[in-house]
C-alpha cells in the first residue's frame, strides 16, 4: 500500500464494510481499517458528518464479496443530492467536500508512517512499484548494488535481524511497506 498519495474516496466507499465484516476482515483490510479510523478520528464532528451523508449512508452496494459474504464497497451518493439537502450550490459542497478528504489523506498519511515506524516485518519499496530483492555479491563489485523487482519478488526483512541493510536502503531512498 503506498501512502505517499492517499486517495480517501476509496477508504470511505469501504468504510461500512470495515465496520460490518471486522470479525471476517483479513489481515490487509485490518490494518487499512486501523489507518482509516485513526485518521477519521482527526475530523470534526461536521466534517465526519459531510463524510457520513456522501459515503456511510448511501444503500448501494458493490464488490461482493463470495468469501466472506457481503459487499465490500458502496456507491456514494452524488454531490448533487447531498448538495441539494444542505441548501447549497454544487460547486460550494465539492469544495468543501474535497477540502475534508484532502485533510484525511494527510491524516491516514501520517497515521500509517507511524505504523511503517513500528513494523518489524515488512518489504522496502522504492519509487513506484519496484521493492528490493536481494542484494549482490560485493565480492566482485565496488559499491552496493541491489536487485529490484516486482511485489512478487520483494524480500520480506525483519527487525532486529535485518537492522543494518534496512537502515541502509531507507536512506537511499527505500520506504517500508507492510506485507
Amino acid at each position: 500500500m503506498r501512502y505517499d498519495h492517499v486517495r480517501p474516496s476509496y477508504y470511505l466507499r469501504q468504510w461500512r464494510y470495515y465496520e460490518e465484516a471486522r470479525e471476517y476482515l483479513p489481515k490487509r483490510s485490518i490494518e487499512q481499517a486501523k489507518v482509516f479510523f485513526n485518521a477519521l478520528k482527526t475530523l470534526t464532528d461536521d466534517e465526519r458528518q459531510v463524510l457520513i451523508d456522501k459515503y456511510y449512508k448511501s444503500e448501494k452496494l458493490c464488490n461482493y464479496n463470495y468469501d466472506l459474504g457481503c459487499y465490500t464497497s458502496l456507491i456514494p451518493i452524488t454531490d448533487s443530492v447531498i448538495a441539494e439537502q444542505y441548501g447549497i450550490s454544487k460547486n460550494d459542497y465539492m469544495k468543501k467536500r474535497a477540502s475534508i478528504e484532502a485533510k484525511l489523506g494527510r491524516a491516514m498519511t501520517e497515521s500509517q508512517q507511524l505504523v511503517n515506524e513500528k513494523l518489524t516485518e515488512f518489504k522496502l519499496k522504492i519509487g513506484d512499484g519496484f521493492y528490493y530483492v536481494r542484494a549482490l555479491k560485493r565480492e566482485y563489485l565496488y559499491f552496493d548494488s541491489y536487485v529490484i523487482g516486482s511485489v512478487l519478488d520483494a524480500a520480506v526483512l525483519t527487525l532486529p535481524k535485518d537492522e543494518y541493510l534496512v537502515n541502509k536502503l531507507l536512506g537511499n531512498g527505500f520506504e517500508k511497506e507492510p506485507i
